[in-house]
């Protein structure tokens, strides 16, 4: 995954030329609150850009990823993600291991019983992230996969656009 996220690093200037083939989201059903952009990128992956927004390590959701994905750190400050491993449909696994990731770091996630949690640790912060085609989980409304989505407001996808558009040039 970490080579698609590179491959989509270097077209990403391109590909935020075309604002109508971005669909967004704002992820507000639990903390951290995220704002995301998100697109097709080929024909087994997505493209996922965040803007995450602080919240406490206890408010922080811990939640099963049933994709494979890989993730690129963008500043200010830093970024914790805690990852444990067990059933996607069971209770929230104990934390196996905890990071604490500065900007342009990147990490995988390839495991279907992978579980995480993000936080910023001062202030929001950015992310670009790919995923692979989803593993065989049921989807659950606890972690908001069966909820209703809504859009943006524009001036949410303005900032990201304007991050992003501004940071290309260095990927």
């Amino acid at each position: 995954m970490l080579d698609v996220l590179k491959a989509a690093g270097r077209t990403l200037k391109d590909l935020l030329l075309d604002e109508d083939g971005w669909n967004s989201l704002p992820v507000d059903y639990n903390h951290p609150y995220v704002d995301r952009l998100w697109r097709q990128y080929d024909k087994d992956h997505r493209l996922l850009l965040h803007k995450i927004y602080p919240c406490e390590t206890e408010e922080a959701l811990l939640h099963p990823h049933p994709w494979p994905s890989a993730v690129r750190v963008f500043g200010p400050g830093g970024y914790e993600t805690g990852i444990g491993f067990g059933d996607p449909a069971g209770e929230p696994p104990p934390i196996a291991a905890k990071f604490v990731l500065k900007t342009f770091s990147s990490y995988e996630m390839t495991v279907e019983d992978s579980w995480h949690y993000v936080r910023p640790l001062r202030g929001p912060i950015y992310t670009m992230m790919v995923v692979g085609r989803s593993f065989d989980v049921p989807k659950q409304d606890r972690f908001g996969q069966l909820r209703a989505h809504t859009q943006l407001d524009d001036a949410a996808r303005q900032t990201l656009f304007k991050f992003f558009r501004r940071l290309a040039g260095v990927l």
